[in-house]
């Protein structure tokens, strides 16, 4: 799968949120975005997600994202937005099942392999034991655990994660970058939004920053995440930690 985003804007309530943005994902990747609130992150993922009009281009295998059929895109792209909102009354397993729904046709039922996917979503996101219980009854970090295993279970080629471990306890953090880093080892493109730069730089294979909706860098982690750029960026002093091979890291003080 190839997405290629070319001179993009995008505008909401009248503002310009995103300024000729060019990007390309066409390997299987853990892709950082990162940058301080208010750059653009949301709505650059909504966009390559087919929820927020812009300008520009974004073309997923040589196709307009715009041509697609919702239910063919969705076999291609998962987004998981910030909210974790389910509009109707559903037991977690139901909620999962919905991630099975670009793969039924009409109200058709769902197979014996569709329970086996949702089944294996929910084991990966421990949550398995929340099956009958009913979504609302979950704190919000149990809910953002079921809504991730909802994106698992619909195999997309490509998973883009806005701030999906808000609200995990580190232990979640840590097994839902695991998780991340088991699709790209399997042939999966994941690209999520982060505030912690530990994470990002421990994690990821790339990492792209906005900032004010402009594309400040885009590559490597040592090339990107150095002291200059994040004290540039977020205004903060930092400091690289080595542990696993992997250098973290780790904001320690605002910047003067």
């Amino acid at each position: 799968m190839r997405l290629t985003v070319s001179r993009l804007h995008a505008q909401r309530s009248g503002k310009s949120v995103l300024r000729d943005i060019s990007l390309s994902f066409d390997k299987p990747e853990l892709i950082g975005l990162i940058g301080p609130n208010g750059a653009g992150k949301s709505t650059l993922m909504r966009a390559l997600s087919g929820l927020q009009s812009y300008s520009g281009s974004i073309q997923l295998d040589g196709t307009d994202l715009a041509q697609y059929a919702p239910q063919a895109l969705a076999r291609q792209l998962a987004f998981l937005p910030q909210e974790r909102t389910v509009h109707w009354a559903l037991d977690c397993e139901e909620v999962v099942m919905l991630g099975r729904m670009p793969y039924q046709s009409g109200f058709g039922r769902a197979s014996v392999g569709d329970h086996r996917i949702v089944e294996r979503a929910m084991q990966t996101m421990d949550v398995l034991e929340f099956s009958r219980r009913s979504f609302e009854q979950l704190s919000g970090g149990e809910q953002a655990r079921v809504l991730i295993a909802r994106v698992l279970a619909q195999e997309p080629d490509m998973i883009i994660a806005d701030e999906p471990i808000n609200g995990l306890d580190p232990a979640h953090q840590i097994s839902l970058m695991k998780t991340f880093r088991e699709l790209v080892a399997a042939g999966r493109t994941v690209l999520t939004s982060l505030h912690d730069l530990s994470l990002a730089s421990h994690w990821c294979d790339r990492i792209i920053i906005l900032e004010h909706g402009d594309l400040i860098a885009d590559g490597a982690v040592d090339q990107v995440m150095t002291p200059q750029q994040i004290r540039k960026v977020y205004g903060v002093e930092t400091m690289a930690v080595s542990t696993s091979g992997r250098t973290l890291i780790v904001p320690t003080d605002l910047a003067e």
